[in-house]
């Protein structure tokens, strides 16, 4: 289900519907269907066999103004993107392209998988579909647009409004400040990958420019913590540095992991945590360094919330040239 919605607790409720109507062996699959309030060209359509008949007909993705209109003339429902159905159905279709006997091999094969949307890959080939009606207040927080008229409070961060400023949704996840003088009608936001200065009418057209300037992710929170690139650096002989800051939180761990095209320098600046290098454990803390070489089996835990500089020096610095063995402490080391 989508994680961008604002809605209500019934929306929550129909969920449960779902997964009666799957007990139930009424389709394939079953969707959630949402009752439009107005013509959107920027939601898909759910056609239905008939008036009172919820089993699905077709799908018709983002059509123009007046096709859409036409739609829900015709009772067709926006598709909210919330879908229900057997694990095994599911499963059946992932075989289709990797082979695998527990979950671990299927996680570590994930990349085999078509890059390709559930909706194509799996709901436009289903042999039936059913659909639970949701009626009430629905919205896709897609864009910054769609964000911005949810919003009772539009300064967000290290913000500061000069002068008339109107109808302005600022948002700064910088530590530096930002200052918004006499703008009218914008959205301005500041990130570590980039800055976007907006008119909201416009910011439905942000994606495509956002997909071909995107490269390696400047902040990225994973299951462990957050990492920071701080610098990234290429030498005129090809050699490549990267500078990241890490905050491991307290019980999480770094995977098992080595890599063949790189080695990396750990400096820890405070918190303290459990190092282990080619299955050999210590404790690490504050002002602790340590030279990781290319091929070196190496993680670590955060006893505390642990915060370190990681430098990446090497040929190749892409998330391919990491090996995971295992993410599971338990089996590195007995603490």
């Amino acid at each position: 289900m989508p994680c961008d919605v604002y809605t209500e607790k019934s929306y929550f409720q129909t969920l449960h519907r779902m997964a009666i109507g799957v007990d139930n062996a009424v389709s394939d699959i079953v969707l959630m269907g949402i009752k439009p309030t107005v013509a959107s060209s920027s939601y898909g359509y759910i056609e239905l066999v008939g008036d009172n008949d919820f089993m699905v007909r077709s799908f018709v993705e983002k059509p123009s103004l007046a096709i859409a209109e036409e739609l829900i003339s015709k009772g067709a429902y926006w598709n909210g993107g919330v879908f229900s159905f057997r694990l095994e159905y599911l499963d059946k279709i992932v075989r289709k392209y990797v082979d695998f006997r527990a979950f671990e091999e299927l996680r570590l094969s994930y990349a085999m998988l078509p890059k390709i949307s559930f909706d194509y890959e799996v709901l436009e080939k289903a042999n039936s579909v059913y659909m639970i009606p949701f009626e009430g207040e629905w919205s896709d927080i897609g864009s910054w647009g769609a964000l911005s008229e949810k919003l009772s409070h539009k300064q967000i961060g290290n913000v500061t409004e000069a002068g008339a400023c109107e109808n302005l949704l600022a948002v700064n996840e910088l530590d530096i400040p930002l200052l918004c003088a006499g703008v009218k009608g914008a959205i301005v936001v500041a990130s570590p990958d980039g800055i976007l200065v907006s008119m909201g009418d416009s910011s439905n057209f942000i994606k495509k420019e956002v997909d071909r300037l995107s490269g390696r992710p400047l902040y990225e929170e994973r299951r462990w913590g957050t990492y920071r690139v701080l610098n990234q650096v290429q030498f005129p002989d090809g050699h490549l540095v990267l500078t990241k800051e890490l905050v491991i939180r307290k019980g999480r761990n770094i995977s098992y992991q080595k890599h063949s095209h790189r080695d990396e320098v750990w400096t820890f600046v405070d918190g303290k945590g459990i190092l282990v290098i080619d299955g050999h454990a210590r404790i690490v803390m504050r002002g602790d360094t340590v030279h990781i070489k290319s091929g070196t089996m190496h993680a670590v835990k955060a006893i505390e919330n642990l915060s370190m500089i990681e430098v990446q020096s090497g040929d190749m610095l892409k998330e391919e040239d990491i090996l995971r063995f295992d993410l599971d402490w338990q089996k590195l080391v007995v603490e």
